[in-house]
């Protein structure tokens, strides 16, 4: 089957690399006898519990319990799945796949392969270019003056296309490479008498690279106020503009430590900041951000920082931006620059302390947001507040949280001087899964009251919301195990899923069957969970109340046991067991043991 890694190929990559060597080029490792260890980078913990055993090539955390080998380290780590976790080891252990990530025949794979080699070939031969070159003295004083050194040069490998119409061209040919599948990847463009020219000319050159570090494509800026500034790579074979973030493969590891990213929106954007110290960033290639771009910001962290520019243009890209980081569950702030100002221009004139107080001090989504619709509708009479109510309840609508929501209910009502119930009637007509704001407490109270009295409905419940919103159970994962639940085959399902979390695979209700292929009742039983929609507003408040109750019916259920083992002990004259049972008893009584 197209895209499947033959099995001998798997583990060969696995028999070369070194979990050692592997886990500790993400985290520092301390000798512990035979084994070696270090802090969780799972779960927050003061006290090392992570053991990793070389005899064995495994990992395993005393403290959550997370465990496995190389490759379920770093899918867990990197976020990413198991074809891009085996790719990555691919590399380390210098084995050939022979099939890509995204599941193109082998033929595809090779063509795509040497695309990427011809980008690789091109950026090194516009990288030597500036470096040496005497006709790059003029790049390389524009990037001494923009406060841009060598290293930093080095680093990001950029580079300078020459003006003349064939240096790429011919550089190619000594290679060896046809001019056509330069030409796919927009290197080289097509003349009138049938011959080729090189698309970059008298331009810095930008590498965009993938996050495994491939190049894709590039980005080309004028050393002057000639007109396009930029020029950018087709979208090609192997280049699709929206599924990537310039910068990422260089930020993604401060990203993950600082637990936020600042996204910007072109090259000399990100690359300024960058060179400067503001290490944590990205820039969105020009364009509107994407979904996919989103989501490869969240394999990080679930905390952006907007700073786009001041025009109108940048503004609206920032505001078309808030719904889809709400959409994924992230947490965005927005930077508001002067009029006139890029983050590049902004940190040149004023510095790195004041482009970080910018950021540092950015504003919520609600704030920026009101601002903006009262600036461009007037907020004077009551119809114009009406539209602007109408706007912000589409962002408001999309929040999960319901605390937040009524809070920003209730600031909309003051800001615009217009009574709550009225902005609660017009949300209330807003169709969305997170409509009803007015009735959603009651509603789901009154739900849950129906299982006051039957443990075995919570968990039901419980699986049930987990089956149909994946990202619930990445939100209570801590708090329980499948060992919780009373009912064997909810306990069963639950221990696959926490499974394809830890291996970091989506919570597919169609792959989860294939799980329990011989078991009939379990199927069904997904199945039915799967596909019974539940009526609960705030599905993430119902959740924590599920797991309060299975923990609280859990505490019962082993206080009713130790209660049986005490008389037992007792019967039987055992003073040993007996002293052992009361403090079992004593720890659970003060809420030490759950």
């Amino acid at each position: 089957m197209p895209g499947i890694i033959p099995a001998e190929t798997i583990e060969s990559i696995l028999d070369r690399v070194d979990i050692v060597e592997v886990v500790s080029s993400y985290i520092p490792l301390k000798r512990a006898g035979r084994n070696l260890r270090a802090l969780c980078p799972f779960h927050h913990e003061k006290t090392p519990s992570f053991m990793i055993s070389p005899d064995k090539q495994i990992y395993h955390c005393f403290g959550c319990n997370a465990g496995g080998n190389a490759l379920s380290f770093v899918m867990q780590y990197e976020k990413v799945d198991f074809l891009e976790a085996i790719d990555m080891l691919a590399k380390k252990a210098g084995v050939e796949i022979e099939h890509s990530a995204s599941g193109f025949k082998r033929e595809d794979v090779s063509v795509k392969t040497k695309l990427a080699k011809i980008n690789e070939l091109s950026s090194f031969f516009y990288h030597k270019n500036l470096l040496s070159l005497s006709d790059a003295a003029l790049a390389r004083d524009y990037l001494k003056q923009r406060g841009v050194n060598e290293a930093a040069v080095k680093n990001m490998r950029l580079g300078f296309a020459v003006d003349k119409w064939d240096s790429l061209l011919e550089y190619l040919k000594t290679k060896g490479i046809n001019p056509a599948p330069a030409n796919q990847l927009g290197l080289i463009i097509n003349n009138d008498k049938g011959g080729f020219y090189d698309r970059f000319r008298k331009r810095i050159i930008f590498p965009i690279f993938d996050i495994r570090g491939i190049v894709l494509g590039f980005g080309a800026r004028v050393l002057d106020n000639s007109l396009p500034k930029y020029i950018n790579s087709p979208e090609s074979p192997i280049y699709v503009k929206g599924s990537h973030l310039y910068g990422l493969n260089f930020s993604k590891d401060a990203i993950r430590e600082k637990d936020s990213c600042l996204i910007v929106e072109g090259y000399m954007d990100f690359f300024i900041p960058y060179a400067h110290g503001i290490d944590n960033i990205v820039a969105s290639l020009g364009t509107a951000l994407t979904k996919q771009q989103i989501r490869l910001i969240k394999r990080y962290t679930h905390n952006v920082v907007l700073m786009y520019d001041s025009d109108p243009a940048g503004e609206l890209a920032t505001l078309r931006s808030l719904d889809l980081f709400i959409e994924e569950g992230m947490g965005v702030r927005i930077v508001s620059l002067d009029k006139g100002y890029d983050p590049d221009l902004f940190m040149r004139k004023f510095g790195v302390g004041a482009f970080k107080d910018r950021v540092d001090n950015a504003r919520d989504l609600f704030d920026y947001k009101l601002e903006f619709l009262k600036s461009h509708y007037g907020s004077g009479d009551i119809q114009k507040k009406a539209k602007i109510i109408d706007e912000m309840l589409v962002t408001i609508n999309k929040l999960a949280n319901a605390v937040v929501k009524m809070d920003y209910l209730r600031r909309l009502s003051e800001e615009l001087s217009v009574p709550e119930s009225a902005i609660m009637q017009e949300a209330a007509k807003i169709k969305s899964k997170y409509t009803d704001f007015a009735m959603s407490a009651d509603r789901d109270k009154n739900r849950l009251a129906k299982f006051q009295n039957n443990p075995i409905a919570f968990e039901k419940l419980l699986v049930g919301l987990i089956l149909q919103e994946e990202e619930l159970i990445h939100k209570i994962s801590a708090d329980i195990s499948p060992g919780d639940f009373q009912d064997r085959q909810l306990g069963k399902i639950m221990a696959t899923v926490f499974e394809l979390v830890r291996l970091g695979k989506t919570i597919d209700p169609h792959k989860l069957l294939h799980h329990f292929s011989d078991d009939a009742e379990i199927s069904s039983l997904v199945c039915e969970l799967s596909t019974k929609e539940e009526e609960m507003i705030d599905r993430e408040k119902a959740v924590k109340e599920c797991v309060a109750r299975l923990k609280k019916q859990g505490t019962r259920n082993t206080r009713d046991k130790l209660c049986e083992a005490i008389k037992d002990a007792q019967r039987l004259n055992d003073q040993a067991r007996l002293t052992h049972l009361l403090h079992e008893f004593n720890d659970l009584v003060k809420g030490k043991v759950f």
